[in-house]
């Protein structure tokens, strides 16, 4: 079929169709119905008028020209009131006031002209398949009833007209059973194919409720599951703050000290004079601002809130947590960084990279507990994206471990010091924001993590690339230059 015809098929369905319809099978039916209404609304007064002009009238038969009139003009005005109804969302009403109408016509018809002067057509076919789409079983058999009535009405007018010879109503009695058993056919066929079609539909009603359910089901899952995400993040948040608690602690300790040191001088101060006591003030005041950071970034960690991607530097933000890293290994343990001196710019959340942070710290404070060493966080671009490394120097894993790590509720830890979550968390919002995490580690020689994140250009490297573009160089993965053109 070609395009455009199918885009106006599909325009006429779009159409027709009745969304606000009581059930499915009027919504099913309603098109068809419609498509039939409108043909013989439009096809009865040019029949009408083709009938009533192409045969001349005798002269003094003016009742049975104006009959004929009132006829094609009483169906027309069914058919369009009938659609009328059916647009409105009355299907059921529609269709019975189109059924009785034409219904009566006919009647009408087989009454006046007889069996023999009634033409065998297709409106009693239309007839039952609106009845039986539109009102069911019941309706269809009702007016295959009713056309049987009328054709015997129809016997016994030609009887009344042309007498009670046994040829005539034997004629008329073969032809009525010819007409029934072909009418009786055919409404059979519709009776089953029609239940057919309504079990299908209601099977497919059931089956769309049933998807219904299951969707909101779902959605009732996925949003238990972000909150029951939410409070994780929360908790790991916590238990970072737990953990850098007592070296906060210390720090607040030694801005105290500085500034109590400073107000027990305050006479000798008062003494050297205003110069001395303007410098005093100004190594008070870095004193409290340092205090301040430190509350700052307290608050900024434990803090609920919910999920917020920015574009920022990773290399700046991991090189901000830095004293916070160090707080969590304490005296044994050095902290060192070896970060590139170009910002990596991603878009993720920097709470989320400062948790990430923290967690993988706690562990390898965890597995250097005994004997201490050096914990490592080196930074590089490659291929596009930010690589980070958090390397330490304790017991390592063999790979059984290794085979569980991203295994909800799995720990090495012992009871009460391990959720077993960490790393199931860390993966999950890297996912997110199509990053990874790889972790490599050999028994008694330390644990690497590795994560990536991709990684966002900068004005300048923009600027180059386009330049570049214009000079006809493309630029690869690696950072070559080949010439194109």
């Amino acid at each position: 079929m070609p395009s455009w015809l199918n885009r106006m098929f599909k325009a006429i369905q779009r159409r027709l169709d009745l969304p606000f319809a009581r059930d499915l099978m009027e919504r099913r039916s309603a098109p068809f119905v419609q498509i039939i209404l409108l043909i013989i609304g439009l096809y009865m007064p040019i029949s009408g008028y083709v009938d009533l002009t192409a045969t001349p009238r005798p002269a003094g038969a003016l009742l049975p020209y104006v009959a004929k009139l009132l006829d094609y003009s009483f169906v027309t005005l069914a058919s369009f009131i009938s659609l009328w109804e059916v647009r409105k969302g009355n299907v059921r009403r529609g269709s019975r006031i189109f059924l009785v109408c034409l219904t009566l016509s006919m009647g009408g018809s087989y009454v006046t002209t007889g069996l023999r002067g009634a033409p065998v057509d297709l409106l009693p076919f239309l007839l039952m398949a609106v009845a039986g789409l539109a009102l069911g079983r019941q309706a269809l058999w009702t007016v295959f009833l009713a056309f049987a009535a009328c054709v015997y009405a129809g016997i016994i007018t030609d009887i009344a007209r042309l007498g009670t010879a046994r040829e005539i109503w034997m004629h008329d009695l073969m032809r009525a059973g010819t007409i029934m058993i072909l009418y009786l056919v055919v409404a059979a066929t519709l009776d089953q194919t029609i239940c057919k079609l309504r079990d299908s539909i209601i099977e497919s009603d059931r089956r769309e409720l049933y998807l219904s359910q299951l969707s909101q089901r779902l959605q009732r899952e996925i949003e238990a599951h972000r909150v029951a995400e939410e409070r994780l993040i929360h908790s790991r948040k916590i238990d970072a703050v737990e953990d850098i608690a007592a070296g906060i602690a210390h720090d607040f300790g030694n801005v105290l000290n500085v500034i109590a040191g400073y107000a027990e001088r305050r006479d000798d101060l008062a003494e050297e004079g205003v110069p001395s006591l303007i410098r005093t003030l100004a190594q008070v005041e870095a004193a409290v601002g340092r205090a301040q950071q430190l509350n700052r970034r307290l608050l900024d960690l434990s803090r609920k809130e919910p999920t917020r991607q920015e574009r920022f530097d990773a290399n700046q933000r991991l090189r901000e947590i830095a004293p916070q890293l160090a707080q969590i290994f304490g005296r044994k343990v050095r902290v060192r960084l070896d970060m590139t001196d170009e910002p990596l710019y991603v878009m993720f959340d920097p709470a989320h990279l400062e948790l990430i942070a923290l967690n993988l710290a706690a562990n390898a404070r965890d597995a250097m507990s005994n004997h201490g060493g050096e914990f490592r966080v080196a930074s590089s671009a490659q291929n596009g994206r930010a690589c980070f490394s958090f390397s330490d120097a304790g017991t390592g894993m063999d790979e059984m471990v290794q085979q569980h790590l991203f295994e909800p509720f799995f720990t090495t830890k012992p009871p009460g010091k391990g959720t077993g979550l960490g790393l199931v968390l860390i993966r999950d919002l890297l996912r997110r924001a199509n990053g990874t995490v790889t972790i490599r580690s050999k028994p008694g020689q330390g644990t690497t993590c590795e994560i990536s994140l991709p990684l966002l250009a900068t004005a300048a490297d923009a600027s180059r690339r386009i330049r570049l573009r214009s000079e006809g160089v493309t630029e690869m993965a690696d950072g070559d230059q080949r010439e194109v053109g």
